[in-house]
């Protein structure tokens, strides 16, 4: 089990997520007319996956990076490592309280988890297991959406203008993933250096952002009791007449 967004196959469930009145606004409130950021729609398509598609892309990419470069793990560890692909993951780290900046390709989607538990299993507790009758799925998503309701006071802001998480929660149906063996000792106990099937639950984004500087934060009281506070300072390459 591990947490991201916190100092914490194919999708097969998952609320729809819409734009709210102030992610609209937010989006005008450009120079010039132009938009700082645009949340996409829950439904919408970046390189033919939706918001929650996009979600187990993050976790594998997360799951597949040995534990001495992984950007979850190693503080001066760049964001971009590990990844090509056409939407941009921003990493978090394992503290309660952190500043990470990145930079990002021109033109490149960002995915952001703002707060993200990925249930895996197997695990070594033998009474890690569905109860009779229930299946894996229902499992592993219990699991994960009961650690994520225990979240308190979750908030985020994009660029100073808050946005309403509850309209962007996903949870995910099995996932199938393989984890680096490093990241057995370090970030999931599960990990077996094998193919193996989780659930993720939590609150994501899937963002366009101007070219320039862009901040990100996200405060919440994790199950712990322990009050977090995360920012990233990302720099969008680009000109502002980029399409």
């Amino acid at each position: 089990m591990a947490p991201s967004g916190s100092a914490a196959t194919d999708p097969a469930a998952g609320a729809a997520s819409t734009m709210t009145p102030t992610d609209r606004a937010a989006d005008r409130e450009g120079e010039h007319g132009q938009p700082r950021f645009f949340i996409y729609p829950g439904q919408a398509r970046v390189d033919g996956k939706t918001t929650l598609g996009w979600i187990p892309e993050f976790w594998r990419y997360l799951y597949s990076v040995p534990a001495s470069q992984n950007p979850e793990l190693v503080d001066s560890a760049d964001c971009g490592v590990g990844q090509s692909g056409p939407v941009f993951f921003i990493p978090g780290e394992q503290h309660d309280v952190y500043t990470r900046s990145c930079t990002i390709p021109a033109r490149t989607p960002v995915f952001w988890a703002i707060w993200s538990l990925f249930n895996d299993y197997p695990c070594p507790d033998p009474t890690f297991q569905p109860a009779p009758g229930q299946s894996l799925q229902d499992f592993l998503a219990q699991g994960a959406q009961g650690f994520d309701d225990a979240v308190q006071n979750l908030a985020a802001t994009i660029d100073g203008k808050p946005i309403d998480v509850s309209r962007h929660r996903y949870t995910t149906g099995l996932v199938t993933f393989t984890g680096d063996p490093s990241l057995t000792a370090t970030f999931d106990g599960c990990v077996t250096g094998s193919r193996q099937v989780g659930v993720a639950d939590g609150w994501f984004v899937l963002l366009r952002l101007s070219p320039g500087d862009h901040t990100l934060v996200v405060t919440a009281v994790a199950p712990s009791g322990h009050s977090t506070s995360q920012t990233f300072l990302l720099h969008m390459e680009g000109r502002d007449d980029d399409d």
